[in-house]
C-alpha cells in the first residue's frame, strides 16, 4: 500500500515538473498562446529572450500600418508567412503600438505610460524592455575602459559584437554570441511602407518613449562591434526582445 502512495506521488511530482518545465526553466520558455518555444539567456541579473519575438495573429502587406509583419512578405495569410526563411530565421516585424498591445493611436500621440514593465505583445511574466533596462545590459557587457558609459549612441564599444550572432551578417560582420543573445540581421519594415536592411541590420524595441511618434529602440549593424541607439517612427515595423519580470 505504502508502494502505491509513493508511486501515485512521484507521477504527481513527475506530471507538476514538467509542466513547470513547458512554462519557464531558466533553459527556454514556450508561449502558451502559440507553442512556440524561445531559449532563455541570463545576462547578469536579467533574463531576455535569446530570439526574436515570433508571435502572429495576424499579418499585413509592408504598405498596411496595421503593425503585423513579416519580411518580404506581401500577403495575408498567416499561414503561408510562418512558412517563410524570413519568419523561422527572425520572427516577426511589429510596430511600436502593436509591440506595447496598444491601439494604433499610440503610434502618433505620446502616452504617458510610466517607465516601469509593460508587458504589451510579450507573454505572461515577460515584458518589453525599457531603454533603462537595455542600458543595465549593455554597462554589465562593455569591457572597453575608456568607454563613456553614459554614451547615448554607443556607435563604439564591443557590446554588439558579444549580442550578434556566428552567423548571417553581410561582409562577415558577424559577432562573437558569447551571451547567447543570438542578435540577428532581420531589418526593418520602414514607415513609408517597404522592407529593408536584412543581413546588414539587426533591431529591437524598448518600451520607452521620446516624443509624439518616436520612440528608442536599439539596432545593431554589420561593420561595427557596439550597439547604437535611436528614436525612430512608432510606425517602422522592427523585431521584439522580451524580458523576464
Amino acid at each position: 500500500m505504502k508502494c502505491r502512495v509513493l508511486k501515485i506521488i512521484m507521477i504527481y511530482v513527475l506530471i507538476v515538473m514538467t509542466t513547470s518545465c513547458l512554462v519557464y526553466n531558466e533553459k527556454f520558455l514556450v508561449d502558451s498562446r502559440d507553442g512556440k518555444e524561445y531559449p532563455v539567456v541570463k545576462i547578469g541579473d536579467q533574463n531576455w529572450m535569446g530570439a526574436n519575438l515570433a508571435y502572429l495573429p495576424f499579418v499585413y502587406p509592408s504598405e498596411s500600418d496595421s503593425g503585423f509583419y513579416v519580411y518580404g512578405y506581401e500577403g495575408r495569410d498567416t499561414s503561408l508567412a510562418k512558412r517563410t526563411k524570413e519568419y523561422q530565421t527572425y520572427g516577426c516585424l511589429y510596430n511600436w503600438a502593436i509591440a506595447m498591445n496598444l491601439s494604433l493611436e499610440a503610434n502618433d500621440h505620446f502616452q504617458h505610460l510610466s517607465d516601469n514593465t509593460w508587458q504589451g505583445i510579450c507573454p505572461d511574466g515577460w515584458h518589453l524592455p525599457t531603454n533603462d533596462e537595455v542600458r543595465e545590459m549593455e554597462k554589465l557587457l562593455e569591457t572597453y575602459p575608456d568607454f563613456p558609459k553614459e554614451d547615448e549612441r554607443r556607435h563604439t564599444g564591443d557590446v554588439g559584437k558579444k549580442l550578434k550572432s556566428q552567423f548571417g551578417w553581410h561582409e562577415n560582420g558577424n559577432g562573437t554570441n558569447e551571451t547567447g543573445f543570438s542578435m540577428l540581421p532581420s531589418g526593418i519594415r520602414y514607415q513609408d511602407g517597404y522592407f529593408t536592411k536584412q543581413g546588414q541590420y539587426g533591431y529591437f524595441w524598448t518600451s520607452t518613449e521620446v516624443y509624439d511618434g518616436s520612440a528608442n529602440y536599439r539596432y545593431m549593424v554589420y561593420n561595427s562591434d557596439g550597439t547604437c541607439i535611436g528614436y525612430p517612427s512608432k510606425k517602422i515595423g522592427m523585431p521584439v526582445r522580451c524580458l523576464k519580470d
